[in-house]
């Protein structure tokens, strides 16, 4: 019997393992994947302390070579039942078997949220990568569009101009988002559905966009993203599509253009960064509301598209 069974392998399992060993407990890990967790996907690292840079998968093998190193036990399957009481717990596997511990500890994580077009599984740590605020520092003094000007967009439009971009656009339809994002930051904003999008940008000196940020979620607004995209650029996906959505892209466009695609999940753990950033009126979000009103009023606003045209409306049971 051991004295800790861990499920999970990523940096919360082995961060586990590490000091269980530490204090001389027996410890069993076991990970259904990869060791390392999805960290491993990354194609670099900048912002763990310690390292000025290196890739996720190095930073995987630290880890596990680490907690191998105290001494911790390796089981690659994946469980399927915990069962048993406190002090005496079974934990089964797909593969049949069972062991036993005193205690438990679940460190499985989460998944991200895949686009689901062709090739996006191959590429992934090859230039597709995730996360939104960790990337933000491949925003400084490149020219950035942001497609899509609800409150995502608005917000991404904000987050870009913190970490430098030079240059801001936005293309949305609604005159009153343009307007909103003109005040929120954005230098050049279009109307995608009546203006000629290389037109605007040529007459504006603007030869090249180094960043997409597609925060619709739509698939013809992510083809829009890969169309405007220029050479060497990113295409940053942040409008939450369908599950059953499908894209279609042109893997040779990809190519020719050496576009970098990335997407994202939503990541607990960094909303205590995103309200020190509204609290600190680094990010503007009540520019984004233009409506307060009581529970009673929700059908006639659901009812009326013009005022949801202008920004959020909140919901208040206590008006």
């Amino acid at each position: 019997m051991y004295d800790i069974i861990i499920i999970g392998a990523g940096p919360a399992g082995l961060t586990a393992a590490l000091y269980a060993r530490r204090a001389e407990k027996s410890v069993l890990l076991i990970e259904k994947e990869t060791f390392g967790g999805q960290i491993t996907h990354s194609p670099r690292v900048e912002n763990y302390p310690g390292f000025i840079s290196m890739s996720g998968s190095e930073l995987g093998e630290k880890l596990f070579g680490q907690v191998l190193e105290q001494g911790a036990e390796i089981e690659l399957d994946t469980v399927t039942g915990i069962s048993g009481e406190a002090g005496h717990i079974t934990v089964t596997c797909e593969s049949c078997s069972a062991f036993e511990g005193k205690s438990v500890i679940i460190a499985t994580g989460s998944r991200h949220r895949d686009l689901g077009v062709d090739g996006e599984e191959k590429f992934v740590g090859e230039g597709i990568s995730y996360c939104a605020v960790c990337d933000g520092a491949f925003y400084k003094g490149r020219t950035v569009a942001v497609i899509g000007g609800g409150m995502i967009g608005l917000i991404m439009l904000q987050l870009a101009k913190l970490k430098g971009a030079a240059k801001l656009i936005l293309l949305e339809p609604v005159e009153e988002k343009r307007q909103l994002g003109k005040k929120l930051g954005a230098d050049l904003t279009i109307d995608p559905l009546t203006e000629d999008i290389h037109q605007v940008l040529h007459s504006a000196g603007i030869r090249r966009i180094n960043t997409v940020i597609e925060c619709v979620g739509k698939p013809a607004t992510i083809r829009q993203a890969i169309a405007i995209a220029g050479k060497k650029s990113t295409v940053m996906m942040f409008g939450l599509t369908r599950p059953d959505e499908e894209v279609p892209v042109k893997p040779f466009e990809l190519f020719k253009k050496e576009i970098v695609l990335k997407a994202s999940f939503i990541n607990p753990y960094t909303q205590g960064r995103a309200l020190a950033l509204i609290a600190g009126g680094r990010v503007d979000v009540s520019s984004m509301v233009s409506n307060v009103a009581s529970l009673e009023q929700l059908p006639e606003i659901l009812a009326d598209d013009s005022l949801r045209r202008t920004g959020k409306v909140i919901i208040s049971p206590k008006l």
